[in-house]
């Protein structure tokens, strides 16, 4: 088991001792290398491997306050060839943020992607700021996925690349901080998927969980979707306090399954989309290819005296029940 963890700059950065000249020459990389994934069976949603570690972004300036910019992921075999997206089912950075710590104690922000979107960053001007704690650690995990090869037998590494700014630069460059936050479509328990089996855990941290995942468990958020068409609405209520009373949306990503077809925020009060995202799904096989992301400068103002409710919508043209779910993780921005 090992964990390799490597720092470059971005090519083409700029070496001078004063302000970089573009946010882009500003950022810095640290990648995670996370290996001993063995794909050896079918391993549905949550079921996979799994692997958490801390890592220090910064080890020679343990104390170092900078802004995550944004994660990717590439999947390797051991003879070091590109593997499939396929083969991820999500993955994770979680870091510590300064936002109301004096009142609430640290809060987590996380960067978050999954099959059909394997990278994400933020628009420009805008990161999440890392609150100053020992050891500048932010938490990596991934799971792998399997949804397709019944006769299969790979040993997968992921590489997980996190883009930084340090705080410095970030404050000359005028980068704004962004708060994230989950709104997942919901089930009563008769709905509620119960994975077969809990994941091979590979990783030496304990898992600390997470909205999107029941990790083995009836989560609310993890349903069964029958064949054929199906919609699915969840009322938001206090889970949207914060935005929209002081909140403005920089980016949105969808997280679903195979077989679903989109999320989307729904304003009931106006009865119209706020935001509504897609998912291209493998016409042969249960795989997403892709999924739409929102992403702006501009922004989503919402309305603190609307109602608000997530919507997913899944086609699942297979002769069996299949696991869902339908989440939009929001990051926002304080006015």
């Amino acid at each position: 088991m090992k964990y390799v963890l490597a720092f470059t700059l971005l090519f083409g950065a700029s070496f001078s001792f004063g302000t970089p000249k573009t946010e882009k020459e500003a950022i810095q990389y640290a990648t995670v290398i996370m290996d001993g994934f063995h794909i050896k069976k079918i391993y549905t949603s949550m079921t996979g491997p799994l692997k958490e570690k801390g890592v220090a972004l910064t080890p020679e300036d343990k104390f170092a306050s900078i802004w995550v910019k944004s994660m990717s992921v590439d999947i390797f075999n051991e003879k070091g060839q590109k593997e499939s997206e396929e083969y991820l089912c999500h993955a994770w950075v979680t870091i510590p943020t300064p936002m109301n710590e004096e009142k609430y104690g640290r809060v987590s922000g996380m960067l978050t992607i999954s099959q059909g979107m394997p990278e994400m960053e933020f628009p420009p001007g805008y990161a999440m700021k890392m609150a100053k704690v020992i050891d500048s650690q932010v938490n990596v995990l991934v799971q792998a996925l399997n949804n397709v090869e019944t006769k299969i037998d790979k040993k997968l590494i992921y590489r997980i690349k996190i883009g930084y700014i340090d705080d410095k630069d970030a404050q000359a460059l005028g980068i704004k901080q962004l708060y994230g936050d989950s709104f997942a479509t919901q089930v009563p328990p008769e709905k509620r998927h119960r994975p077969p089996s809990k994941p091979e855990r590979l990783g030496e941290d304990p898992h600390k969980g997470h909205s999107m995942t029941g990790m083995g468990g009836a989560d609310p958020v993890h349903f069964i979707v029958p064949p054929g068409k199906h919609e699915y609405r969840w009322p938001l209520s206090q889970d949207m306090v914060s935005i929209r009373n002081n909140g403005v949306i920089r980016l949105i990503k969808l997280h679903l399954h195979p077989y679903g077809e989109s999320v989307a925020l729904y304003d009931k009060t106006a009865k119209k989309f706020v935001w509504k995202g897609t998912a291209t799904q493998d016409p042969k096989r249960a795989v997403l290819l892709k999924t739409e992301s929102y992403s702006s400068t501009e922004g989503i103002k919402l309305n603190n005296q609307h109602s608000y409710e997530v919507v997913t919508t899944y086609n699942n043209t297979s002769k069996q029940t299949v696991d869902g779910m339908g989440v939009l993780r929001v990051y926002y921005g304080l006015k």
